[in-house]
């Protein structure tokens, strides 16, 4: 059965929220069962990521703490494809341990040295 137009706005819709809940509330199975297994996951910086990939960023590298959406533009290409497009802010940490060292100089603290750690089991490059 095909759905109309306003129905495949709100189902994609719908499953965009679902991500964003997913991402900050570190429930990987959630958001891996919203993703293809043939996914082509393209960052800003250019890096691409496949499914599995994303989930092992996603659960293991970074810390969501919001996923907000601007204005969305949905395009029905086709009766099982829509695109979404519109601006998205993350704010996220990365996983891991941190190190600074602080030094007192002419009555002022400042930073000497920094040294960030992966999480544990961490292998792959960001």
């Amino acid at each position: 059965m095909e759905q109309t137009t306003d129905q495949v706005i709100a189902a994609v819709t719908e499953c965009e929220r679902e991500r964003r809940k997913a991402l900050v509330e570190d429930d990987m199975p959630r958001l891996a069962a919203l993703l293809c297994e043939d996914l082509v996951h393209v960052h800003t910086t250019g890096i691409v990521h496949d499914k599995s990939a994303v989930l092992h960023h996603a659960g293991q590298f970074l810390r969501f703490y919001e996923v907000t959406r601007g204005d969305l533009l949905i395009r029905i290409l086709a009766p099982h494809v829509a695109v979404m497009t519109g601006a998205m802010t993350n704010v996220v940490g990365r996983r891991g341990t941190e190190e600074r060292v602080w030094v007192l100089r002419e009555g002022r603290w400042q930073a000497a040295s920094f040294h960030a750690v992966r999480a544990p089991g961490d292998s792959k490059p960001a």
